[in-house]
């Protein structure tokens, strides 16, 4: 026995050595596991080929910001898809699917995303099947369906808005963020799904019922094209030296601003005539202000005096995407018009020799016409001295009523604001308590700087906080009392107090302060 006694300490020598490592080979996994939302990678991002994890269109639903279920109808009538390289296989994907009519692009709405348009007579299990069918495309990343909303059409990429409550641990939050396949954007509060992993809107849906998390919506896209343009002639053919009108149409969104210097500076001469023998003329506007909104409208007419067939070029309008991820100045441009002009010139001359038909009378008297015209003289400058005093009275009147309408609507604003904030304290409040102090101060801060016109205020932060920055407009009569009430509501929601003893204290000192501000 005392011959095995070395062997034995070998053995768990050796025991401890693998533990050991062990222990370090799990740590070493679980440090990287936890890092994963940091750097978090795809099949996608490596260069391969990956199909979306599959859904049901019955799956689609989200929270609205108001933590309510909505449900969306699908649109049977457009498609997204998102191309992993060759975005000129658009249309091909036309040509070899019956159910797909057209298609545009438009890298303002997303990048590498074209929007696909359906024939009709589609439906839901015919949009699925085709979904279905697109995904495994080695040039596809994944097709979405679109979404009928209030009467408008959307779709959905990969990224939501996400909210954490505040103090929510950063390991709770990776945590979370690592069930639901989802890692952080550049941008805050925006994060992204992984879909080749779980579908959008299961993972969005997990985080938003979580307790640690505030509110977490989709970010949905309008289909519609952010910028177009459009050259229209009244005919196309004329005569030498007929005029011609022509209007420029530009449809732009929100997100879209047009550079003035391109919509001032636009070019129709076709370029295979000489510059004598084409004529351009706009009507005046002005430039900066047309470019400002959508939709500009630009017309005139143009005028050749030659003979031909011509091209009307492209005209190119400047623009820029506020918030689209290339800043870069782009171009929209119109297509190409054709036109005619026939040989023939007009038979009647534009410039006549105008021959006055009231013969003045050899034997006038001078005088007579030289008072005449110094009595007509007098009358005009009578009649202007009029007008111009009747048109300041008019002016100064308009003036005084769009004041006194001003005042009138800042008041009915705010008494608007107290009747609806006296209904709502009159209800039975719901539990929690702090949420229903919480809408309570929302309105609370909107009626006191409708009510006493405050300019500048603290548009967040506490209660307290937006009180210091306003208390030089309250009146010294009700600081205290607003100051009380406002710091109630930040100690019950700083707890998330479910019941508040003092509620109904609460409701009614804010009642009072209601109906004594009213007769100020």
């Amino acid at each position: 026995m005392r011959n095995l006694r070395p062997d034995l300490r070998g053995f768990k020598n050796l025991v401890s050595i693998y533990q050991i490592c062990l222990i370090i080979f799990l740590g070493t996994i679980l440090f990287f596991g936890v890092s994963v939302p940091a750097t978090y990678t795809t099949p996608f991002d490596k260069g391969e080929k990956h199909s979306p994890a599959p859904f049901g269109l019955d799956d689609i639903w989200f929270y609205t910001p108001s933590m309510s279920k909505k449900v969306p109808d699908i649109d049977l009538n457009w498609l997204l898809i998102v191309f992993r390289s060759d975005m000129t296989k658009a249309k091909d994907i036309v040509d070899s699917n019956e159910h797909i009519a057209d298609f545009f692009c438009d890298s303002n709405l997303g990048k590498d995303a074209c929007f696909f348009k359906l024939q009709e007579g589609m439906n839901e299990i015919m949009l699925q099947g085709l979904i279905a069918k697109l995904n495994p495309y080695e040039f596809v990343s994944y097709a979405h369906p679109a979404l009928h909303i209030s009467d408008k059409t959307y779709t959905f990429f990969n990224a939501f808005e996400l909210e954490w409550k505040t103090g929510v641990d950063p390991d709770i939050q990776n945590r979370l963020m690592i069930q639901a396949h989802v890692s952080p954007d550049k941008n805050k509060n925006t994060y992204t799904v992984n879909i080749f992993e779980t579908p959008f809107f299961k993972a969005i849906n997990l985080l938003a019922e979580d307790i640690h998390v505030l509110k977490a919506n989709p970010f949905l896209v309008e289909i519609k094209a952010s910028v177009s343009a459009e050259l229209r002639l009244a005919i196309n053919g004329a005569n030498i030296g007929d005029k011609v009108p022509f209007s420029l149409n530009v449809v732009f969104s929100d997100l879209i601003r047009i550079e003035s210097s391109s919509v001032a500076n636009i070019r129709l001469k076709p370029s295979d005539i000489q510059k004598t023998l084409f004529d351009v003329q706009f009507d005046s506007c002005d430039y900066v202000e047309t470019a400002s909104k959508s939709p500009i409208q630009i017309s005139g007419h143009i005028t050749f005096y030659a003979p031909g067939e011509f091209m009307i070029p492209p005209v190119r309008i400047k623009y820029m995407c506020s918030d689209c991820p290339e800043k870069e100045v782009k171009t929209v441009e119109t297509k190409a018009v054709p036109f005619k002009v026939a040989s023939i010139v007009p038979s009647k001359a534009e410039n006549k020799l105008m021959v006055p038909t009231d013969v003045l009378d050899p034997d006038y008297k001078i005088g007579y016409y030289h008072k005449k015209a110094n009595t007509n003289l007098v009358l005009s400058g009578l009649c202007f001295f009029i007008a111009s005093a009747s048109l300041l009275w008019f002016l100064g009147k308009i003036y005084a009523i769009k004041k006194a309408r001003k005042k009138l609507q800042v008041k009915k604003k705010a008494d608007i604001l107290a009747e609806k904030l006296s209904l709502f304290l009159n209800k039975t409040p719901l539990s929690p308590h702090w949420i229903y102090m919480a809408k309570i101060s929302k309105l609370l801060r909107k009626y006191l700087i409708e009510k006493y016109e405050i300019a500048h205020y603290a548009g967040g932060g506490t209660g307290v906080i937006f009180f210091e920055s306003v208390r030089g407009d309250l009146p010294e009569a009700h600081k205290a009392g607003l100051h009380r009430l406002l710091k109630t509501i930040d100690e019950s929601a700083a707890i998330e107090l479910k019941s508040c003893s003092e509620i109904d204290d609460f409701r009614s000192e804010l009642l009072r302060y209601l109906e004594d501000s009213k007769l100020q």
